[in-house]
């Protein structure tokens, strides 16, 4: 989005699609919550229907992003360019940190404290992956 937001010519056009006020924000809510509910309750019940909740997945999580970069807070969106440098690479770990620390600090601090840890813990640890990977490919000259 943000770089559609820098290619778009009309600039009349941006503000209109920009405007909070003219935006159909049900649209995004439902997609929201749809994609992720039906998302949740696949992984929830595993088996055949895990392997299959990307797509929900996929609607769920641009709905949210979608809303958040329309609801214009500075700091947010900067946040989300920031780590759109190695997104992938915290899609790539996210899960393994997340088990690490349940698996180490589960029985000392509440689950919401653990998330935070986590969450953290995994954006410190994709952006010093992301780190090395570039390190290694420039003294592989690739």
């Amino acid at each position: 989005m943000w770089i559609a937001e820098r290619c778009m010519m009309d600039e009349d056009r941006e503000k209109k699609l920009m405007d909070i006020r003219s935006y159909r924000w049900w649209w995004l809510f439902a997609g929201a919550v749809g994609g992720m509910g039906i998302s949740a309750y696949m992984a929830w019940n595993g088996g055949l229907l895990k392997l299959y909740n990307d797509i929900p997945s996929l609607f769920g999580y641009l709905s949210v992003a979608l809303i958040i970069y329309k609801v214009k807070v500075r700091f947010v969106n900067r946040f989300f360019e920031w780590a759109s440098v190695f997104s992938y690479e915290l899609y790539l770990i996210h899960m393994l940190v997340y088990a690490v620390s349940a698996y180490t600090i589960s029985l000392y601090v509440p689950v919401a404290v653990r998330l935070t840890i986590s969450f953290l813990f995994a954006y410190l640890v994709s952006w010093v992956y992301k780190k090395i990977i570039n390190e290694l490919l420039i003294k592989l000259k690739i």
